[in-house]
């Protein structure tokens, strides 16, 4: 009987133990459901002022590549300049380093002169195509206006120290004036002084009608 009542008492243990530790388990606090990364991780953190070094190293060496490649194509592009101008292209020269950024005092001076050389060149050619299409009014008003921006811009192309480039192609406008219309730089320059467009323009047509050179006969 004693045997019995043991055992009885083992079991009744044994299962108020069992009771107890269902009872915990109940009780202990589930993890939710949403958890972040960043709460689960338990990596170091890397630095904040690591991160800004990190991203101004970054800015500097794109910096550093950006200006070294400005500094390529600005030379590239002077040395093409300098290629044209050599040759007495100065129109095509000048196109090349207008606008161009970060230009020495030298390369500045070079632009200048390439600037003035252009202007009358520029001229010499409308006068060529105009030729070319038989547009006579256009062609002997581009080389009035040559003439007139000449006398101008004289001094200043003397002061760029370019009057022989210069003159060279104002001899050759006016051996066309001459050739062409039976005209010369005085007398360019002195229609070129008329004030008023109109009274240019009837002035032109009557040196071009005299020489069978109106637009009547230009488009025969």
């Amino acid at each position: 009987a004693k045997k019995k009542e043991k055992e009885a008492a083992a079991a009744e243990k044994k299962a108020q133990k069992q009771a107890a530790k269902a009872e915990k388990a109940k009780k202990e606090k589930k993890p939710g459901k949403l958890k972040t990364f960043l709460s689960d991780d338990k990596s170091k953190k890397v630095p904040m002022k690591v991160i800004v070094i990190f991203v101004l190293l970054v800015a500097t060496i794109v910096a550093v590549i950006v200006i070294l490649s400005n500094l390529y194509n600005n030379k590239t592009t002077m040395r093409n300049f300098n290629a044209s101008y050599a040759v007495g292209n100065y129109i095509e020269a000048y196109n090349l380093i207008a606008g161009l950024d970060g230009l020495n005092e030298e390369e500045k001076l070079m632009l200048n002169k390439a600037r003035i050389l252009a202007d009358l060149q520029n001229k010499k050619q409308e006068y060529d195509t105009f030729m070319k299409s038989k547009d006579y009014q256009n062609a002997l008003d581009s080389l009035i206006v040559a003439v007139g921006r000449y006398n101008e811009n004289l001094e200043d192309a003397k002061e760029l120290g370019v009057n022989a480039e210069y003159n060279g192609i104002e001899s050759m406008i006016v051996g066309q004036l001459m050739d062409q219309f039976g005209m010369t730089d005085e007398e360019a320059k002195q229609l070129y002084e008329i004030k008023g467009r109109t009274k240019y323009t009837i002035t032109l047509n009557e040196k071009l009608k005299a020489l069978g050179m109106d637009k009547s006969d230009s488009n025969n």
